[in-house]
């Protein structure tokens, strides 16, 4: 309905409508309404980036897309823990997905396998690393455990 006036359209002389409509606050909510749902839906963004955070000892986290392991998908993980003067470690290797927010990195230990599960936020800037069995790789006082933020 055109309105010639900038005035709104009075409940008095419409009285089906429950409020104030101004035509052309209609057309702008219309138009929002459309480009909101016309948007596409957004996946979860990528693992790959580097991250720094602190643990026992300072620790840097590098993800880099590889590939796919069968259906999953893998990517390159390097990892370092360290104190300086004290202990300092890295580990790199492919990691999958095992699930929408987490990746696994699995590596042969020579007492036993070293496990780091990195569980990222849903918004993938912050993510815990989180280790087991991987003394192997690195210093008594040091460990792959930790808060890790996006750089």
């Amino acid at each position: 309905m055109f309105c010639p006036s900038n005035r709104p359209i009075s409940i008095r002389r419409m009285p089906h409508l429950h409020r104030l409509a101004h035509p052309t606050s209609t057309l702008l909510s219309l138009g929002m309404l459309f480009a909101i749902s016309a948007a596409p839906a957004q996946a979860n963004p990528s693992f790959e980036g580097r991250y720094q955070g602190r643990g026992e000892g300072r620790l840097t986290l590098k993800v880099s897309p590889r590939g796919k392991a069968g259906s999953a998908p893998t990517y390159a993980v390097d990892a370092f823990t360290g104190i300086p003067n004290a202990c300092s470690g890295t580990v790199s290797g492919v990691a999958r997905q095992i699930d929408t927010n987490t990746l696994r990195l699995s590596l042969p230990g020579d007492e036993a396998a070293c496990e780091i599960t990195l569980r990222f936020g849903t918004d993938r800037k912050r993510v815990r690393m989180e280790e087991q069995g991987c003394s192997d790789f690195h210093g008594p006082a040091c460990a792959f455990d930790g808060a890790l933020t996006r750089r």
